[in-house]
């Protein structure tokens, strides 16, 4: 399989501290990955150099064909919302709007009308099974329903990727595995692959691939990832 996105010598610091060291990544399209770690291991600083939400200090970045490295500020925002999901352990919804709000929030820089950005939310929605909860705020809603509402939000923009950030962290192990096997059904219905950061072996049991890094250093077990 082809190189959906692919990291080269990848390094970041913070001062002295080198939070990422020389990582080197490749995920190819319709792959769900994960990487594993302890607390402080360098794995959420790694997703947001993947997303461009941090500059990397050293190496590159590539979507398909494309060098991230030298985009702007502007152009890379432009980037990851045509092509990122985000998807965060706490979740990250705005509490004065209702799901389908959140889920179309990321839709107001498009050029959209109102009718489309509501139908396109309502689709995500439903993809998630959360059709009829479509006017609850999150104060109404579950831990799980959250998620699935922050999951729907991550689709919004049709996103070849969606890199996820300890998603069933603040779930019970019933609702997390039904987060993951909802990853499983989407992956099938649209292609996307997944980058799961984790450090539950029972989160990453589910991926294709199992990358772990430790003191900023990512591996496979065999060498570099």
């Amino acid at each position: 399989m082809s190189d959906l996105l692919s990291a080269e010598n990848l390094k970041k610091s913070f001062g002295t501290l080198e939070a990422v060291r020389a990582a080197n990544l490749r995920i190819a399209a319709g792959e769900i990955v994960a990487v594993m770690g302890r607390s402080g291991s360098g794995k959420t600083t790694l997703l947001h150099l993947l997303a461009g939400l941090e500059r990397a200090t050293a190496g590159r970045i590539r979507y398909r064909e494309q060098d991230l490295s030298g985009l702007d500020e502007e152009a890379l925002a432009l980037w990851r919302r045509a092509n990122i999901g985000l998807v965060f352990q706490a979740f990250h919804l705005i509490p004065t709007l209702s799901a389908l709000e959140n889920v179309a929030f990321p839709l107001y820089p498009v050029r959209m009308s109102a009718r489309e950005r509501r139908v396109r939310a309502e689709a995500c929605l439903g993809q998630v099974g959360l059709g009829e909860r479509a006017q609850h705020r999150p104060s109404r809603l579950s831990g799980g329903e959250q998620q699935r509402v922050a999951i729907a939000r991550a689709l919004v923009n049709n996103p070849s990727l969606i890199l996820a950030d300890e998603p069933t962290g603040n779930l019970d192990s019933t609702t997390g595995n039904e987060i993951l096997a909802l990853f499983q059904k989407l992956r099938a219905e649209t292609g996307a692959a997944f980058l799961m950061i984790t450090h539950d072996d029972k989160v990453a049991a589910t991926a294709d691939r199992v990358l772990r890094m430790a003191d900023g250093i990512l591996a496979d077990g065999k060498g570099i990832a």
